[in-house]
């Protein structure tokens, strides 16, 4: 393995775990061998294949999926509850709770095999570049998966891949499903949001008017005037937006708010639909290790609610390390490690 994809071992893991660990000689990385599930994965995760419904349920929601207040929603249920117990009316009862309860954790696994990107030239078509070379990897509902890897190591192009982005000039192949279920690229933008590296914003709205504008053209349904301000008012409380919610949003000529609230913005108006999958292109890019851990944990709140949150990432402090579930490092095109964060040290061990 090369040296510019390796993490430093303090950010692998603490200095007591290092002191009492010991890679056992019968370790092999998730690439090679399944591990245990009692030793290492704690809870047994349920297969792929088990949940299959829960993807065709996606499916039909997403023309009419948004994301409710839930203070508005608890009561919306409560009075529904209410009415429907006095009328009898069972089955409308269960679609109502149906569609506020959150997905438990691992529901939803999206997993990619076999992936090959190559680049092909416009004047010599026999010239080919290979970008990804069999890559293949998962990533789990309510859980947080870094891509990692060195710069021109293809974390972007398996990002634009997995969400069916930016291929142009790209040929590739490989198997993209979910709990079983093969997905086509309209399907994944159906099921998915997608956090650019670059922020695009009107320079002279407010942070507020800017979501504002975002519900207006996100919500299926008309909002009336303060259902609209009570959404908004909660997105400002929950992405840590609420003091800077007058201020302009700005632009490299005229100031405004800084570019960890930015990234912040632009996460929050991208979830607006609630998609069940989210990919972020390097939130962290061009933030301090402060501005890092306050976007970072929002993507992990996120996660925790059943989403899948899939995130390529560059250098990362030990504090935005320690977030992680997952990793996928990628080194020329070829993972050179796939697995869980609490296994990579063994495996660099071994």
């Amino acid at each position: 393995m090369s040296n510019d994809i390796i993490t430093p071992d303090d950010a692998l893991t603490s200095p007591q775990e290092q002191k009492t660990q010991s890679p056992t000689p019968e370790y092999k990385s998730d690439r090679t061998q399944e591990l245990s599930v009692k030793d290492l994965l704690g809870p047994p995760i349920p297969d792929e294949n088990s949940n299959a419904k829960i993807i065709e349920d996606d499916l039909e929601e997403a023309e009419n999926r948004f994301r409710a207040d839930p203070t508005q929603l608890a009561a919306t249920v409560a009075t529904d509850f209410g009415a429907l117990e006095n009328i009898g009316k069972k089955q409308k009862r269960k679609k109502k709770s149906k569609s506020s309860t959150r997905r438990k954790k691992n529901e939803r696994v999206l997993k990619w095999k076999g992936v090959t990107v190559e680049e092909v030239k416009k004047k010599k078509k026999k010239d080919k570049r290979i970008i990804l070379d069999g890559v293949s990897g998962r990533a789990y509902g309510g859980e947080l998966t870094f891509i990692m890897g060195s710069s021109g190591a293809g974390k972007t192009t398996l990002l634009n891949v997995l969400t069916g982005r930016n291929k142009s000039g790209l040929t590739s192949h490989g198997e993209i499903s979910m709990n079983g279920r093969s997905l086509t690229p309209p399907e994944m933008k159906q099921l998915s949001a997608y956090v650019q590296q670059e922020d695009v914003f009107i320079s002279s709205q407010t942070v507020s008017e800017v979501l504002h504008f975002a519900v207006k053209m996100r919500s299926p349904d008309k909002l009336n005037k303060k259902k609209r301000a009570s959404l908004v008012e909660h997105m400002l409380t929950t992405f840590g937006l609420k003091n800077c919610e007058h201020t302009r949003v700005g632009s490299i000529k005229e100031k405004g708010i800084s570019r960890g609230e930015k990234k912040r913005l632009t996460v929050a108006c991208e979830i607006l639909t609630d998609p069940p999958i989210l990919f972020c292109d390097e939130p962290t890019s061009g933030l301090d290790s402060f501005m890092s851990h306050q976007v970072m944990q929002c993507l992990k709140n996120l996660a925790k609610e059943g989403k899948i949150v899939i995130c390529t990432i560059h250098q990362p402090s030990t504090w935005v390390y320690q977030m992680a579930d997952r990793l996928v490092v990628l080194c020329q095109g070829k993972v050179a490690f796939e697995g869980r964060t609490r296994n990579v040290e063994k495996f660099l061990v071994k």
